[in-house]
């Protein structure tokens, strides 16, 4: 398994008192700043390493250029420590960007590792033939959740697609819901195998739900959230049963390959939903879930760290409904088992 270093810089080790000492439990390496950023030439020397870097500042406008420059400089994951007081703004995400810390998070460090867990798919991978999405200006989100009244409907089930900064929000989804009964929920978060099982025991834990991870084939069960093995792709056989399979593409597992499965086996029964990511996984599995008589929602723009995934699948499918995670709670609350 490859290790974990962490650079982390004095205005992050305020804003997360612990956090140094947490983060070498989980183990990892710890590298102190001392309120600069790393070296990129020192950082380049520790590729046996997974890194990634938490820088703060003394406030927020400091937080916003020293991620930025951070982003740009190192081509390693960026979490961005936010001093007391200070809300994460919509304004602050991008490619290589992993996520926020809000000061004197609990976890700090279990979260650090986890989101090192999670593939930056930026503009500095980006394959030499594949053209960057049109450029497209998210609305600003309803003021408070809207009301989605939609039926109930019996065997339902949920399709998620979520990558960087996504899983923050899946968790949130799942304890939201807590007390509702819900059908079986199958996720495609885009992780490096070796996490995979950290990943569920942390998703378990946060959220309240039982997790499985899928290798042979798998019966379905109401209330239980579903992830592929580590390296492959989740895929519905039919409407009772998931199985992993090798992958298809760069993206593992497949959101796309998932969805498209999802809504052959269970159609105007099926609900997905594209969290927070950056490409484009997921919005064609979108159009195939919407096609076979689905509903498809997805984070609105504005409120993801990354929105390349659910602004593609808005492009791809004008009917998938953006909402805040609020207001995505309250719609899949509504399409729950009756």
């Amino acid at each position: 398994m490859t290790g974990l270093a962490v650079w982390v810089d004095d205005y992050a080790l305020r804003s997360l008192p612990g956090v140094e000492l947490d983060l070498s439990r989980v183990p990892a390496l710890v590298m102190r700043c001392f309120e600069r950023l790393p070296n990129p030439s020192t950082v380049g020397q520790l590729g046996q390493y997974r890194q990634v870097a938490v820088v703060g500042g003394g406030d927020l406008g400091e937080v916003v250029r020293r991620v930025e420059l951070a982003a740009t400089s190192l081509r390693i994951g960026i979490i961005g420590a936010l001093p007391p007081g200070v809300v994460a703004p919509r304004s602050l995400r991008g490619p290589g960007l992993l996520d926020l810390l809000p000061a004197h998070t609990p976890g700090a460090a279990h979260r650090i590792a986890l989101m090192a867990a999670v593939p930056i798919v930026s503009g500095r991978a980006q394959k030499a033939d594949e053209p960057p999405a049109p450029p497209r200006r998210a609305e600003p989100p309803p003021t408070a959740p809207l009301e989605v009244a939609l039926p109930s409907r019996e065997g339902s089930a949920f399709a998620i697609a979520s990558s960087t900064g996504g899983c923050w929000v899946l968790a949130e989804l799942l304890r939201a819901l807590d007390g509702k009964r819900l059908g079986p929920v199958l996720v495609a978060q885009h992780m490096d195998p070796e996490f995979v099982g950290f990943f569920a025991r942390w998703l378990e834990a946060t959220s309240g739900r039982r997790i499985v991870i899928v290798s042979g084939l798998t019966a379905l069960s109401d209330d239980t959230v579903y992830l592929a093995q580590g390296g492959c792709d989740l895929c519905v056989t039919d409407a009772g049963h998931v199985v992993s399979v090798p992958p298809s593409g760069r993206f593992i597992p497949s959101a796309n390959r998932l969805f498209r499965t999802f809504a052959e086996a269970f159609g105007a029964r099926g609900t997905a939903v594209v969290l927070s990511g950056m490409g484009e996984d997921g919005a064609e599995g979108t159009v195939a879930v919407v096609r076979h008589g689905g509903t498809a929602f997805c984070q609105h723009p504005s409120t993801a760290i990354i929105p390349s995934m659910p602004s593609s699948a808005q492009r791809a499918s004008p009917s998938v409904l953006a909402l805040t995670p609020d207001a995505l709670a309250a719609a899949l609350g509504a399409t729950r088992r009756a």
